[in-house]
């Protein structure tokens, strides 16, 4: 591949393992492990531990046993907790709060979701079961491969302040956001969509709000579908404004960030051409929307990519990089108004099997994405561009399965199947961290070109300037968390001999803000 940019710094290979002083746990017996299995707990913005949730195998008749282990910082076993359930919980995710552990299964066989929540030493709080409305075919959209389950737009629990928030798409464009409440002085809620046929998609949160992206479909057939922005009160759930994003063209809104100090909301996305058949084309360039804590727009910008932003950052007038699209995974707002952009390229390519599975399934999905380099980018207070960076990695595939299109199909485009694709781990990114004098680290895996090799590669963003370090990876890494100071957990799973290796990892990128 062509270099996009000129990537500058220092590379640093490092094929010792992990250093004589980092902790490590093996823990054995452990099967059918996934990314959904493992997460990292964090109190007031530190890293304060990890947890474990996996499944013993079957107990009684028609029960399994379930263990959830928690681990501190320095990876030391803190507490265990074993309980049985019935056998048929499927384990979609868990996530974690300050506080607490949500861990959320799917039982398809009584038609229900269960909600568990522990505390930060593994004791059992509460329990939610959540009946499915099978009369009015209301329920987690489930769709099946064979005898195996898959549930659409995982990943969909936030940890917000008092409690958590979870998405429940249901069939019918009914759509379910329930806040569960974990601290006494809160009270849980539910929001319930009753719009035929809308669209929501998690947008964002601030201090008090909850955004989502809401895409009507219009009224006549050769019309486009109308974008809006939505704002929940996190406490209450009552709807505090809905703002229709302009006509003039179709904004997509792709990422928010909040300056808190101006109380001013900054909607970031990408915007497209009005006519019905090219909003599910490329974009035209990015768009900026300032909206104050009452919902009001103050000022809108848009910025076409041929105004000499893609010039300089090697795209085409549609947004379009030799490496593909961009995918926006973090912006972090400067004190000037001008902020840095996370950003991972991605592309969408034919996919031979699934077009083989299409002749049999009309759901399965004949694309695949391609996931490619990762990207730096800093831009002015007026989105010109300040400064930017390419990483080169090697093309990695990730298959769309069909659900993929079902649930993307009322937004259309590939930035919408590429956020589903993110709930589903489908990127190299795995987090950001600010570093002390206002530095950024940047924390990914891939696999290294020629080689084959897994590595874990850390970048430092300070002064304008790239520095670049990789870690070898024993073998398929199941995630990668932040740690104290500047140390990173890497979950290693040994799938042939059910195997679970963690250890801590020491990065030469400074110590990182808050750790």
């Amino acid at each position: 591949m062509k270099h996009c940019l000129l990537v500058i710094g220092l590379f640093i290979w490092s094929h010792s393992g992990f250093l004589a002083q980092a902790q490590s746990q093996k823990i054995e017996d452990i099967s059918k492990l996934s990314s959904k299995n493992v997460g990292v707990l964090q109190s007031d913005g530190e890293v304060s531990g990890y947890y474990l949730f996996n499944s013993l195998g079957k107990a009684s008749k028609g029960m399994k046993t379930f263990r959830l282990t928690i681990f501190d910082p320095e990876l030391n076993i803190t507490s265990t907790a074993e309980f049985q359930e019935a056998k048929n919980l499927m384990l979609v995710e868990g996530i974690s709060s300050d506080s607490h552990i949500l861990v959320k299964f799917v039982d398809h066989m009584k038609y229900r979701s269960v909600m568990m929540i522990f505390d930060n030493v593994g004791q059992l709080i509460s329990k939610i079961d959540h009946p499915w409305d099978q009369k009015k075919r209301r329920g987690p959209a489930v769709n099946i491969y064979g005898n195996r389950y898959e549930v659409y737009n995982l990943k969909q629990m936030h940890s917000v302040r008092g409690g958590f928030i979870h998405y429940m798409p249901w069939n019918k464009g009914v759509y379910h956001i329930d806040f569960i409440a974990t601290e006494n002085d809160n009270a849980s809620w539910e929001y319930v969509n009753t719009e035929d046929r809308a669209g929501y998609q998690h947008l964002a949160f601030t201090e008090d709000l909850i955004l989502n992206t809401l895409l009507k479909p219009a009224p006549k057939k050769d019309q486009a579908p109308d974008f809006y922005i939505q704002a929940l009160d996190v406490q209450t759930g009552e709807e505090r404004y809905r703002i229709h994003v302009d006509n003039t063209y179709r904004p997509q809104p792709i990422a928010v960030y909040d300056d808190s100090q101006d109380g001013v909301i900054n909607v970031l996305g990408l915007y497209f051409d009005p006519d019905r058949k090219k909003i599910y084309s490329n974009s035209l360039g990015m768009f900026n929307y300032q909206i104050n804590t009452e919902g009001e727009v103050l000022d809108k910008r848009y910025v076409p990519w041929a105004s000499g932003l893609a010039q300089k950052l090697g795209m085409d007038k549609k947004g379009k990089t030799e490496g593909g699209f961009l995918y926006f995974h973090e912006i972090i707002p400067h004190a000037d108004g001008s902020f840095l952009i996370v950003a991972e390229q991605f592309r969408r390519t034919a996919d031979a099997l699934g077009i083989t599975f299409a002749l049999i399934n009309s759901n399965a999905s004949v694309t695949k994405m391609v996931v490619e380099d990762l990207m730096i980018i800093e831009l002015n207070p007026d989105f010109s561009l300040k400064n930017a960076h390419t990483i080169e990695k090697d093309p990695r595939s990730f298959d769309l399965h069909g659900h993929y299109a079902v649930a993307s199909k009322s937004f259309g485009n590939v930035y919408a199947i590429a956020q589903d694709m993110d709930r589903e781990g489908g990127f190299d990114y795995k987090f950001s961290q600010e570093l002390n004098q206002d530095g950024l680290s940047v924390h990914y895996r891939s696999i290294e070109k020629g080689t084959n090799e897994r590595y874990m590669g850390s970048v430092r963003y300070q002064n304008q300037e790239i520095t670049l370090e990789k870690h070898t990876l024993e073998g398929w890494t199941l995630n990668i968390f932040p740690g104290t100071k500047d140390r990173v957990a890497v979950f290693h799973y040994v799938n042939k001999e059910n195997i679970l290796n963690i250890y801590l990892k020491k990065v030469s990128l400074g110590e990182m803000v808050g750790n």
